[in-house]
């Protein structure tokens, strides 16, 4: 099977891409010891103008510490970081979809998502593909199409959506304009996703694909959770046929920059957003893109 990241080929630059260039956003992830309020600042300082927060814990049982959502001051604090810093709101990570988490829980997010100005929710599966799952998204589809968001379903590979071909037949089954996808290059290496699906998806079915770069084969010593939060690398730096990822994803895609670069904690959150938006962005421009 020839995997979408199977380990690096450098070669030339497959595309340009024409027309607008595509979002880059700064992901939660890449600052992920920080809070939102910081990520946000940070953000604006290093010249991003989109952004993606975490704005609950990932599971319902975990703590979260920067303040819940539901509460007026909190989402009005948000909303003035933003518009100081310039920084539009592209995606909110929220509660993973866990057999315990429901529509109760998700409103909140829902609505304060939509008045943040956010376009797309994230979902990361962990329950069981079946009919009561199909249900219970298409519902989460119609609330968030009420509210004017997308929701783009993360092929995790550690998840239930494992693979690319998993998440879409979930989508297939939803059957709701609403749903995407996240497309992750480590997840889909790590899930042996192959590099047809992903050119094989149309512009409609692709919210954001991130941008990291990693070892071609998992690290024996680690478990796939504390490698994906924790030991992405610069693009270039690792072993993912990047050019190729990028080449297959639709061309109008936005790209959220997903490295926390750990080597890198030292500095502060301004001072890592900046390093990470020249490095993505100089292997975008080398990669063919015109870049924002």
């Amino acid at each position: 099977m020839v995997q979408c990241c199977a380990g690096r080929r450098d070669g030339p630059v497959t595309r340009t891409v024409s027309g607008a260039p595509p979002m880059i956003t700064l992901g939660y992830l890449s600052l992920a010891d920080v809070g939102p309020l910081d990520i946000i600042e940070a953000a604006g300082a290093s010249g991003f103008r989109s952004v993606g927060l975490r704005l609950t814990s990932r599971r319902l049982s975990e703590p979260w510490r920067y303040g819940s959502i539901s509460v007026g001051s909190s989402r009005q604090a948000l909303g003035r970081a933003l518009a100081a810093s310039g920084t539009a709101l592209s995606n909110v990570s929220t509660f993973h979809l866990w057999p315990e988490t429901t529509l109760e829980h998700l409103k909140p997010v829902v609505d304060a998502s939509a008045e943040l100005g956010a376009k797309t929710l994230i979902a990361c599966v962990y329950r069981d593909l079946d009919a009561s799952l199909v249900e219970f998204l298409g519902h989460y589809a119609e609330a968030a199409n009420s509210a004017g968001l997308r929701i783009a379903v993360e092929t995790v590979s550690y998840s239930a959506c494992s693979t690319l071909r998993a998440a879409l037949a979930l989508l297939r089954q939803v059957n709701s304009p609403v749903l995407g996808l996240m497309l992750d290059p480590l997840h889909l290496q790590r899930g042996a996703s192959e590099l047809g699906e992903v050119k094989g998806l149309s512009p409609a079915e692709v919210c954001i694909a991130q941008l990291c770069d990693a070892s071609a084969k998992a690290p024996a010593d680690v478990d796939a959770a504390t490698e994906a939060r924790t030991m992405r690398r610069y693009p270039g730096e690792g072993e993912l046929p990047l050019r190729e990822f990028l080449a297959a994803i639709p061309a109008s895609t936005e790209i959220e920059l997903e490295v926390p670069a750990l080597e890198h904690r030292h500095l502060s959150a301004p001072d890592r957003a900046q390093l990470i938006r020249e490095r993505c962005l100089a292997y975008l421009v080398a990669s063919g893109y015109a870049v924002q």
